[in-house]
Order: structure tokens, then C-alpha cells, then sequence
């Protein structure tokens, strides 16, 4: 048994940026990029142990798995315009970015013992949904 088990490293991927208007609250920058493709390398590996994690990550490794993520290849979250997708590669991508930020936010909440926190993805446009 696993229990919550959180992504680990997950602090280390991010900046903290202080907001003087609400300091009950983390607000953490990270970068789309890391955080998708450390996240999903994180599930492909993990999705091979047939023991799921303690809810709430529970229901995000069971998405993962219902999709075959690691039959998707990372690189294709990327894409610098979503619409020229196949319709049903885009709703899988979709679904997948889905899984994986809130995968990497409750690995987050977790990582900041329960806290308020607030996540500033910064831009860019290949994950655009």
C-alpha cells in the first residue's frame, strides 16, 4: 500500500512569488512545460504499479490509466496550434493536460501540507487547450 503518496521533487519545480494582498496564500510560478512533462513522466512510471494511490489522487491515476498514458507520447502535448489535431487526438490531449495539472497541483496542496495555495502557470502557447 502506498498511501496519498505525492509526486516527489514537486517544490523543487517551482518559484514561490509572495503577494503582499494575500498572505494566507502560496502563489508558486511554474513553467508549462516542466510541470507537464515532469508530471507525466512521473504517471508513465507510476501507472505500472497496479495499486493506485490514496484519494484524492486516487480518481487522477485511474483517469490516467483509463487513457493508456503511457501509450501517448509526451511530446505531443506540445503543439504550437491544438485545432490543426485530429478531433479525437485533441480531446484526448485535452483530457490528458487535464490529468496531469491537476495531478501536479494536488501533489503541490499535499507538498505545502494542506495550505491555501495558488498556481500562476506561466504562458505558453504549445499547451494552449
Amino acid at each position: 500500500m502506498f498511501g496519498l503518496e505525492i509526486m516527489p521533487g514537486v517544490l523543487d519545480l517551482v518559484t514561490l512569488e509572495p503577494r503582499d494582498k494575500e498572505p494566507e496564500t502560496t502563489w508558486v510560478a511554474i513553467d508549462p512545460d516542466t510541470m507537464y512533462q515532469k508530471t507525466y513522466e512521473y504517471l508513465v512510471v507510476r501507472l505500472r504499479n497496479p495499486e493506485p494511490p490514496m484519494p484524492p489522487l486516487q480518481e487522477l491515476y485511474m483517469r490516467a490509466k483509463a487513457i493508456q498514458l503511457g501509450n501517448y507520447r509526451g511530446s505531443r502535448l506540445r503543439t504550437e496550434n491544438p485545432q490543426l489535431l485530429q478531433a479525437m487526438d485533441r480531446m484526448i490531449r485535452n483530457e490528458i493536460l487535464d490529468i496531469l495539472r491537476l495531478y501536479f497541483t494536488e501533489s503541490l496542496h499535499q507538498s505545502l501540507a494542506g495550505g491555501k495555495i495558488g498556481l500562476h502557470i506561466t504562458k505558453d502557447v504549445r499547451y494552449k487547450v
